[in-house]
C-alpha cells in the first residue's frame, strides 16, 4: 500500500516476514558494498572494508526511529528527511525494515538510501498497520497480533502512564 503524506512525502507499506526483512537488509548492503568496491577502483581484498563502510553509510541516526509500547500496540515515530522522501516500511510480526530513499538517488551519487532494520518488542499484526504524518515525523500504529498479551507486559505499558520508549 503507498500513500502521500505532508509535504510530498510518499509511504509504503508492505507485509514481510521477519527473514525477508533481514535478507533485504543484507542485499542492499551488499549492493552497496559493491558501489564502494567500484569507487575504489574494484581493488580486491577489501571486502571487509567496504562492507562496513556500506554499513555506515546507509545506517541511520539513533533518534530517526522510536517504538513506544502502549496498552493496543506499538506506536513508532519515524524521522522525516527532507533529501529522502519516500520511505518504504517492510512490517513483519517481529521486526520492522524501514528504507528512506529519494528520486534523485539515481541522479545525485551524494544521495544515498538509508536503513534501519528493528526488532520488534512484542509481535504485531502488519495487516492492521495505520500510518499518519504529523510534527514532522510518520508515525505508524502496530496493534498487537493477539489480545491475549502477558499480563507483564501490560502492567509495564500501563504502570509507567505513556508506555515504554525504546531508541533505534
Amino acid at each position: 500500500m503507498r500513500c502521500t503524506l505532508g509535504r510530498g512525502l510518499t509511504v509504503e507499506r508492505r507485509i514481510a516476514t521477519t527473514l525477508w526483512n533481514e535478507q533485504e537488509r543484507e542485499r542492499i548492503i551488499a549492493r552497496k558494498a559493491h558501489e564502494v568496491f567500484c569507487s575504489r577502483g574494484c581493488e580486491h581484498g577489501l571486502d571487509l572494508d567496504d562492507w562496513f563502510r556500506a554499513e555506515q553509510e546507509l545506517s541511520s541516526l539513533g533518534d530517526d526511529v522510536l517504538v513506544t509500547q502502549t496498552e493496543t500496540g506499538l506506536e513508532i515515530s519515524i524521522a522525516e528527511r527532507p533529501e529522502q522522501m519516500s520511505i518504504v516500511l517492510s512490517i513483519a510480526p517481529s521486526s520492522l525494515l524501514i528504507l528512506w530513499a529519494s528520486d534523485e538517488m539515481g541522479r545525485n551519487p551524494a544521495i544515498h538510501p538509508t536503513l534501519t532494520l528493528t526488532s520488534l518488542p512484542e509481535t504485531v499484526a502488519p495487516e492492521k498497520a495505520a500510518v499518519t504524518f504529523r510534527d514532522e515525523r510518520v508515525w505508524l500504529h502496530l496493534p498487537y497480533l493477539s489480545t491475549g498479551r502477558s499480563s507483564s507486559a501490560v502492567a509495564a505499558a500501563a504502570g509507567s502512564g505513556k508506555g515504554r520508549a525504546r531508541r533505534n
